[in-house]
């Protein structure tokens, strides 16, 4: 098991290079700080006061001795959880960082589902230091509940536009992952968005039933950067075409 996986080595090294978020935080007059540390590295988090959900105001980090690597890692991650609810950084912030760093690499780097396990060891501890100050944050409020029902705002420009207009712009996005995939143009379908936030594909008859999870996964990713919206993608309900078998489960008086 590698640190980081290779493939984002480039990309983690260029955050190094900035490293705008390191050193320490300082204490507000209208939030508290808290922070976690583990083999050196020590990861804090401002939360305004009176803010119940511990809506992330800043994050910062500290290295007694670490690689450069690590560096680059902690950079990204202070920097995605920021604006998250805690407990959103808790559970989806190295989601979210790793999706970051993916961001210009097209191929899948594992088989199956990306996680921030696979995709190195560094992820799993920025985990664990922003899980243990949720933990510290939830404890100080009395609450224990770590139920995380947040979804990302839509952009007002997003919400304005008609449902047609999104369905536009989502068919474009298909017709591009079509072309970048080398899947015939036609083969998926952007359907309907439902909420300004669903997106529901369709896929042709002929499309290998075990290529969909994959590229509805590949799908998503294309469609959230170039809309900058956390849209969602789901397929097509499967609607059964036997006839037959269709009328074999229908109630008798509509049977006729």
């Amino acid at each position: 098991m590698y640190d980081i996986h290779p493939a984002l080595l480039p990309a983690v090294a260029a955050a190094a290079q900035r490293a705008t978020r390191m050193g320490a935080l300082p204490e507000s007059a209208d939030g508290k700080v808290w922070s976690a540390t583990e083999d050196g590295v020590t990861l804090s988090v401002s939360v305004a006061s009176g803010n119940k959900t511990g809506l992330v105001a800043g994050a910062r980090y500290q290295l007694a001795d670490g690689a450069p690597e690590i560096t680059g890692v902690l950079e990204v991650f202070s920097a995605t959880i920021e604006g998250l609810p805690l407990q959103e950084a808790a559970d989806h912030g190295t989601v979210h960082a790793c999706e970051r760093l993916r961001q210009s690499i097209a191929a899948p780097l594992v088989k199956g589902i990306h996680t921030p396990a696979s995709m190195g060891t560094a992820f799993r501890r920025c985990n664990r230091l922003i899980r243990n100050i949720a933990a510290q944050f939830r404890a100080a409020i009395g609450d224990g509940n770590n139920r995380n029902f947040w979804n990302p705002p839509l952009s007002r420009g997003w919400r304005l536009q008609a449902a047609g207009e999104q369905l536009a712009v989502l068919q474009a996005v298909v017709a591009e992952f079509c072309a970048e995939s080398g899947v015939a143009a036609g083969s998926i379908c952007a359907v309907r968005v439902e909420k300004a936030r669903r997106v529901v594909i369709d896929f042709s008859e002929d499309f290998a039933a075990a290529r969909k999870p994959r590229a509805l996964m590949q799908l998503e990713r294309l469609v959230r950067a170039r809309t900058g919206e956390m849209l969602e993608i789901f397929m097509e309900e499967l609607k059964d075409n036997n006839r037959i078998r269709r009328l074999g489960t229908a109630p008798i008086e509509d049977v006729a």
